[in-house]
């Protein structure tokens, strides 16, 4: 359907999701590819070289000075005390992944739109409903225990299951952002009953 001038349309911001998922997959994929590599260029030569997994030229120092980083930022819990019992938040690393996919979506459902017009709430809605149906590719391709993403990016299952769940409860999110601007501009009217009784379509997204 078309969108409002200026507006980019439902399949291009479903388009520019998957540049950025796709994106992130792919430089894991690269930075697995690259640790694979060294790991067996340094098995190799650890048979002649003792100090053979010491990274000698410059890209591998670079290299390994950012892998130790990433890391250690990765596995960093941020402790909060509270009445002197000491809790630990969510590790930095997933925390990132999950706050980064949660920016990417919301973007993605409500870039170009002015959410204080009335005439733009529908269009939130479909853009919502486009955003959730383009979730579930990736969903089912981190579903099972050998998948591709985890084959090509060397991430075991335990590591991707939270992310599977995560992307699901995302997905749901999109669909109540679809659903409630539709109801939204439906109640407005008191056009709620009517549409649920009379449009075949509202029916069968409920």
């Amino acid at each position: 359907m078309p969108m409002a001038a200026g507006v980019p349309g439902l399949f291009y911001m479903q388009q520019i999701f998957w540049a950025f998922v796709g994106t992130a997959i792919g430089m894991t994929v690269v930075a697995n590819g690259l640790n694979k590599l060294l790991y067996h260029q340094r098995i190799s030569a650890a048979r002649d070289n003792p100090t053979a997994a010491k990274p000698n030229s410059l890209f591998f120092r670079i290299h390994a000075t950012i892998a130790a980083v990433v890391r250690e930022y990765g596995y960093y819990s941020l402790p909060v005390t509270i009445r002197k019992t000491q809790i630990y938040f969510a590790p930095l690393g997933p925390s990132t992944i999950l706050i980064g996919y949660l920016v990417l979506i919301i973007v993605c459902c409500f870039y170009g739109f002015n959410t204080e017009d009335v005439l733009q709430w529908e269009d939130v809605g479909y853009r919502a409903g486009y955003i959730a149906i383009c979730q579930l590719p990736l969903i089912i391709l981190l579903a099972a225990k050998r998948n591709f993403i985890g084959y090509f990016t060397g991430l075991g299952y335990e590591r991707l299951a939270w992310l599977h769940r995560w992307i699901a409860r995302a997905l749901l999110f999109t669909v109540v952002i679809h659903a409630g601007f539709f109801l939204r501009e439906w109640g407005k009217y008191d056009y709620i009953m009517i549409k649920i009784k009379a449009d075949p379509i509202t029916q069968k997204g409920i």
